[in-house]
């Protein structure tokens, strides 16, 4: 994929860039704050890779939330 080239460039990487995961968070009818994880791979979408995480520790901050859920899946 032509990203993924892109990508690997501007890193300045020698092995190409393969995984790209992203990651949300959303607040659940001004409730429940929920993470998400999007994986691709080459390019296209891995959606066996796809998650949800309930966020336990954090509620009205984001970036905590997003570390949570970040720390979570890479543990």
């Amino acid at each position: 994929a032509a990203g993924c080239r892109s990508l690997q460039r501007m890193l300045g990487v020698e092995q190409p860039v393969r995984c790209i995961e992203g990651f949300d968070i959303a607040h659940l009818q001004g409730g429940q704050t929920v993470g998400s994880k999007v994986c691709f791979i080459d390019g296209r979408p891995f959606k066996e890779a796809y998650r949800r995480f309930k966020v336990r520790t954090v509620t009205n901050n984001d970036y905590d939330a997003l570390r949570e859920v970040v720390s979570r899946r890479y543990r």
